[in-house]
């Protein structure tokens, strides 16, 4: 009978056949069954390789409840986790616990993030002690990366020194092909390496929700040396795992969504890789995230695919067509057939993204083993459900009826490990835990091809290169109007008109937790919600060309800017970039957020709307001593003979190309913070956004911070005289706040207030603050019906001159 009951549960279990399986038996004893017999075991399943898996008590908060897992707070502890490692991957195998062995009290451990060696030999993980009662934070332990070697049987601490172990929390390790370990770490030792630059404290900044400390990509040797950071995110980097070419896969946290993401062993060329548009693929209207990137045998990427927060275990897992689609309907080109597949579910039936019981059960962790025959290694959890009305409540059998009934709600997970066949999706159990606990994860540990390895760019200068093609160039789209050759000709177009004129480079600021700086959120973040710094401006060539050197390891965006220095509308880059030293960074131009074009991966854009010169020599009627080579934009011909143009404090253009001998250069701008006077009149002065030394010589450590209240507010604060020409003496002063202001009977139309007053809307910010830069509502009385009526009078305003 056991037989018997063995082999219908290979079949059933993931075929959709819960209900036929669970009329035969509760779901614990047909596991005991599957796992029961005379020692023999099924050949079909037995993979002879060595397997490692967490098993651990089922998390649970202080007061009892189940806690699940929240995507974006990667640091959570939840204790009772302990590594096993199996010397094959099939039933009726001893499991040895490698943590109880080396920890006494590993009881009170958590463990997370398995990852193996190419050799077979090592095992990577992540794991912490016991937080300490009434202990301050920084007393309380950290996620530390632990090493297991499977020859020796010795498992030691990635980081040997206290110290620098403790300093930080450190989790998903993974192998390079070189031998080191790349892991994700609040250390953000590139981040506070220049903060000590900048002569400002050192600290580990919270993600973009400000909840948890962001967690960004670090690189070591393998005896826990040489921590370098190579991503520089303003939220979490997490789980890298290195492809075949290379290259790291992670996900990258940005925006409240997380999506694929790949960069180079030393941090150069981060590049989104799929899922910036996918987000609407779960079983619901949840928005789902994409985990955990794994490179299959078969080239596809499998993928986790979940909401941030749900109160249930598992997750989808898709096997993702990376190599010909950007997005789930966005192939990289035009041309790629309709029927080639993007995402493809790994089992038959969907787990629901909304938080529901799901009838099929679920799939926690999922781990190909490398034999060629499509077996997996699955943390899969049954469907179980408790009767509310009943103490002590057995499991009650899993069915659309039992589901319907409010009497019954989802039972604690049990989850077990199991082989699962990709060919008949069958699968046999290899572990069941005892009631109370869960395997969370599992890997094998295999012999495998090692990835190729990627030799790190030669930079010896803390600078990196930025060039764009043309600004013009929206998505493969020419949006200039009269076309390159056009714009680029004096003759043909006047050099004046020329919009945009410049380039704004923003440097994103960490936030602070509240035990480093305790600040009113609302008076220190503006209405992007983050805070940034200008790191300075560039001017762009008449093609829409630029070339200019970005200071390295720091996150950044650009803005297109007018004449004035005004950000022109929608012309914000909304996703952080990164160079790292000696790193030239490449893109055709900018992207519109609604284009159905791929945009992030270099490789798989439009091709640009520019193939520069067309001939050798100068481009029509500019000088000829600005010579171009064929093929050249005007900011490589101008970098090749003047040098790269670097970043400037103010916002300065000069006519370099116009040929004088044919036509009057443009006029010169000049909008400089060292003379502010020039915004009104000459006794006009408010404080200099950054170090006076800087604007004398500016170089890699300087910035421009403009506070609102220091730097803007006194613009509407001054007093301003007029004065009788004949007589010369004052005739009238006022400023602007004497006219806009809420006390003003007669209030200007828009009804603008900008007063200094602590707004009501957002007590700990200027009311001309939340007037300009946020959504308004004008009240007027209504003559027939005696009623307030809300009038939407002044919508987000454009950017002020210079203002982020």
């Amino acid at each position: 009978m056991a037989d018997f009951l063995r082999q219908r549960c290979y079949r059933l279990i993931t075929k959709g056949s819960i209900k036929a399986l669970l009329a035969v038996a509760t779901l614990t004893l047909l596991l005991n069954a599957c796992s029961a017999g005379d020692g023999e075991s099924d050949s079909s399943f037995v993979v002879d390789v060595p397997i490692a898996y967490i098993q651990r008590a089922v998390p649970t908060d202080n007061m009892g409840n189940l806690s699940f897992t929240d995507q974006q707070d990667p640091i959570a502890f939840n204790p009772g986790a302990a590594v096993l490692v199996q010397r094959r991957a099939t039933a009726n195998v001893e499991a040895k616990n490698i943590t109880a062995s080396s920890h006494p009290a590993a009881a009170a451990y958590s463990v997370r993030d398995l990852s193996g060696s190419d050799d077979g030999t090592k095992l990577l993980f992540s794991m912490r002690a016991a937080e300490i009662p009434n202990a301050d934070d920084i007393d309380q332990p950290r996620w530390n990366i632990y090493e297991y070697d499977l020859q020796r049987e010795v498992l030691r601490r990635g980081i040997d020194a206290d110290l620098i172990a403790d300093a930080a929390h450190d989790i998903s390790p993974a192998f390079l092909p070189d031998g080191r370990i790349v892991f994700s770490s609040t250390r953000q030792r590139g981040i506070n390496a220049i903060r000590l630059d900048e002569n400002k404290p050192q600290f580990p900044a919270l993600d973009e929700n400000r909840n948890a400390q962001a967690t960004l990509l670090h690189v070591m040797n393998d005896d826990g040396t040489d921590i370098q950071q190579i991503t520089y995110n303003t939220s979490h980097d997490l789980y890298p795992s290195v492809l075949d070419d290379g290259r790291i896969a992670f996900t990258r946290m940005a925006n409240d969504q997380a999506d694929i993401y790949t960069v180079n062993p030393d941090g150069t060329e981060v590049r989104l890789l799929y899922g910036s548009k996918s987000h609407d693929t779960g079983t619901g209207t949840t928005a789902v995230q994409f985990l955990r990137p794994r490179e299959l045998a078969s080239g596809e990427l499998l993928v986790q695919v979940t909401p941030f927060d749900l109160d249930h275990f598992g997750s989808n897992w898709f096997l993702i067509n990376t190599q010909d689609y950007i997005n789930v309907d966005q192939p990289i080109t035009n041309n790629v057939a309709d029927t080639s597949t993007t995402q493809t579910a790994m089992f038959e039936q969907l787990i629901p993204s909304e938080n529901e019981i799901a009838l099929s059960g679920r799939y926690i962790s999922v781990h190909e083993l490398n034999d060629g025959s499509q077996p997996f290694l699955v943390s899969w959890d049954s469907c179980r459900l408790n009767d509310l009305s009943a103490i002590n409540s057995p499991d009650v059998i899993c069915s659309e009826n039992n589901l319907a009934n409010s009497r019954y709600n989802e039972g604690p997970s049990n989850a077990a490990l199991w082989i699962y066949d990709g060919k008949d999706s069958s699968q046999k159990p290899l572990v069941i835990p005892p009631v109370g606990q869960m395997i969370s994860e599992a890997i094998a540990i295999e012999d495998t091809t090692p990835a190729s390895y990627i030799p790190p760019v030669q930079g010896i200068e803390n600078w990196g290169t930025l060039k764009i093609r043309s600004v013009y160039d929206l998505d493969g789209l020419d949006t200039s109007a009269v076309g390159l050759a056009a714009i680029r000709d004096p003759l043909q177009t006047d050099f004046n008109s020329h919009r945009p004129k410049f380039i704004r480079i923003s440097k994103a600021v960490g936030i602070p937790d509240d035990d480093t700086y305790d600040f009113q959120v609302g008076s220190a973040i503006g209405r992007a919600n983050e805070m940034q710094q200008i790191l300075g401006y560039v001017p762009i060539e008449p093609d829409g060309s630029v070339t200019v050197r970005v200071p390295a390891d720091v996150s950044f965006k650009i803005s297109l800017l007018d004449q004035q220095g005004r950000r022109i509308h929608r012309n914000k880059h909304s996703t952080w970039l990164q160079l790292r030293p000696g790193e030239t960074m490449e893109c055709n131009g900018c992207h519109d957020s609604d284009s159905i074009n791929p945009h992030g991966r270099p490789d798989v854009e439009a091709a640009s709307i520019t193939a520069g010169s067309q001939t050798t020599g100068p481009f029509a009627n500019t000088l000829p001593v600005l010579s171009a080579n064929y093929g050249e934009t005007m900011a490589e011909t101008f970098e090749r003979i003047n040098g790269l143009r670097t970043l400037t404090p103010d916002l300065i253009y000069l006519d370099d190309w116009t040929d004088p001998a044919v036509i009057a250069p443009a006029l010169a701008i000049n909008l400089l913070y060292s003379d502010l006077n020039a915004i009104d009149d000459p006794d006009f002065f408010t404080r200099i956004p950054s170090n006076e030394s800087c604007l004398q010589s500016w170089e890699i450590r300087c910035r421009i911070t403009i506070n609102y209240e220091q730097h803007i507010q006194p613009i509407w604060d001054k007093e301003r005289s007029s004065i009788d020409p004949v007589d010369n003496v004052t005739v009238l002063t006022h400023t602007c706040t004497a006219c806009h202001n809420s006390d003003n009977p007669v209030l200007p139309a828009g009804q603008l207030d900008l007063g200094d007053k602590l707004s009501d809307r957002q007590n700990s910010q200027f009311t001309s603050y939340q007037e300009l830069l946020f959504p308004d509502f004008e009240e007027t009385l209504a003559p027939i019906t005696n009623t307030i009526i809300n009038i939407d009078t002044d919508p987000v305003a454009p950017d002020l001159p210079g203002i982020i």
